[in-house]
């Protein structure tokens, strides 16, 4: 069995929805377990669309955990899934790559910055429909390839020495640096 796991409030942001749906065309549904780390506003619609649509035994409610069990859920999982429609760059990325977890997400917002083919797996963004069916191509074919799990999970532990605190203490002395040289450029003329 095959552990994927979202964390994060359970609001229409996040569009957890889309993940539901493309479940729903999943050929494997055996072979997946959705842990579902959060909880909010939409979360008794979605426990109803499970319901309905016969996924709900795919899916485990851990509802509100603190921060400390929440990220320590990463150590069981396979995938990490990202399905919000707007996003700066979730944090829940950099915990996943610290434990050696891949992300799938849409390809935008902070997510296209930070994912690589080697450590996750971004499906484009043309539309709602594709983004479902694609979804669901992408989580069987992980399923069909599950040596892909290995190799993200081995490119995950290379891509996240670029973000230590180390690496993003230095990117943003560099832009303070950059800034501060451009000002002093104009203020020149």
């Amino acid at each position: 069995v095959y552990k994927f796991i979202v964390i994060g409030n359970l609001i229409d942001r996040k569009s957890v929805n889309i993940l539901f749906e493309a479940l729903c065309l999943v050929k494997h549904k055996e072979k997946i377990v959705i842990d579902i780390v959060g909880d909010g506003p939409m979360r008794k619609s979605l426990e109803e669309y499970a319901k309905d649509n016969l996924i709900y035994n795919l899916i485990k409610w851990h509802g509100m955990l603190s921060r400390q069990k929440a990220v320590e859920m990463f150590k069981n999982a396979h995938m990490h899934i990202i399905t919000s429609i707007g996003e700066g760059n979730a944090t829940t990325i950099w915990e996943a790559m610290s434990y050696g977890v891949p992300t799938m997400s849409f390809d935008h917002c902070g997510m296209h910055d930070t994912i690589c083919d080697k450590c996750g797996i971004l499906i484009p963004i043309h539309t709602y429909d594709q983004c479902v069916h694609d979804l669901a191509k992408e989580i069987d074919n992980l399923i069909d390839h599950p040596e892909r799990f290995k190799q993200l999970a081995e490119g995950v532990l290379q891509c996240a020495k670029k973000y230590s605190w180390d690496e993003r203490e230095k990117i943003i002395l560099d832009c303070y640096d950059a800034a501060i040289k451009n000002y002093n450029n104009r203020c020149v003329k």
